[in-house]
């Protein structure tokens, strides 16, 4: 099974996953962050920060950019 990592992007910052998760391919991953970033954007918002600059880059064990999940688009704003 891949290993997948969440590392995330916030404003200037980049803190990466050194552990990662195994899952059966990027859709599943994709959904792993998705329901991260929806946990974290509560806090996000809490803090009167805007969701527009975090994000989880989603990366394979080679480091390869995969995906990236914005936490504003969590927001379903229409």
């Amino acid at each position: 099974m891949p290993k997948f990592f969440f590392n995330l992007r916030s404003h200037d910052r980049y803190i990466p996953d050194t552990v990662g998760d195994d899952l059966p391919d990027i859709t599943a991953a994709r959904s792993e962050a998705t329901e991260a970033a929806r946990e974290l954007l509560i806090e996000t918002i809490r803090q009167k920060d805007s969701p527009d600059h975090r994000s989880f880059e989603i990366t394979n064990e080679n480091g390869e950019l995969l995906a990236t999940v914005h936490f504003r688009d969590m927001l379903n704003i229409d």
